[in-house]
């Protein structure tokens, strides 16, 4: 969210275009020892919730310090932009605290991702986490979807068991969770959940990415 005082990010813009029709969005960059148990954030600040997190983990043994030292930059600008967002204080311990302890297992034991990898919807719904956590980054007053009927048209061909070739200019490892809140945005949130995209090595091996 740049613009805003305090924050010296640069914004960033997604563009997905499909025969014609094309999707925007502006949003803000983000730049192991065990978390456990959730927050109690119906008394702290956000500030006090990433210095809550930040303090567990420098405090637990074995606790990496150069991560720790990486995750501190990662959520103080998470944090400017949820507090710009107007995420509640509630919702934004349980998503940080959710974000860390994922990372922390990713280091511990790595997901080994197949050629065809599909979302894991159980026992927690790492799909909906990730739209949920991405969202207050997408500024939404600076971010459409323009091309009318053509998302209904899209959903009618992948209900007929054809294909549709989405094309982007791949901005950052968010974009599927960019695309997806787009497309909940205008009423068609299925379409999200039924993307399948081409990913790098990063994102299947970097423990920042993988949740």
């Amino acid at each position: 969210r740049p613009g805003e005082p305090g924050h010296n990010t640069t914004a960033m813009r997604a563009l997905l275009v499909l025969a014609g029709a094309a999707a925007a969005a502006a949003f803000a960059p983000m730049p192991r020892a065990r978390v456990g148990s959730r927050l109690s954030a119906s008394s702290m600040t956000h500030e006090a919730v990433v210095a809550n997190v930040l303090e567990k983990l420098s405090s637990a043994q074995g606790a990496d310090a150069r991560f720790v030292q990486q995750l501190s930059g990662f959520l103080a600008e998470y944090e400017t932009s949820a507090v710009t967002a107007g995420m509640p204080v509630e919702e934004f311990g349980r998503l940080v605290t959710t974000m860390v302890t994922q990372v922390q297992a990713a280091f511990v034991e790595p997901h080994q991702f197949s050629g065809y990898h599909q979302a894991v919807r159980e026992p927690l719904d790492l799909y909906e986490f990730g739209n949920a956590f991405i969202k207050p980054l997408v500024i939404a007053e600076e971010s459409t979807a323009m091309g009318g009927d053509i998302w209904g048209q899209v959903e009618a061909q992948l209900d007929a068991g054809e294909n549709v070739i989405f094309l982007s200019n791949h901005q950052s490892e968010i974009d599927p969770q960019v695309m997806s809140i787009l497309f909940e945005d205008i009423g068609h949130p299925s379409l999200g959940e039924r993307v399948v995209c081409v990913a790098g090595h990063k994102v299947t091996t970097d423990p920042l990415a993988i949740p």
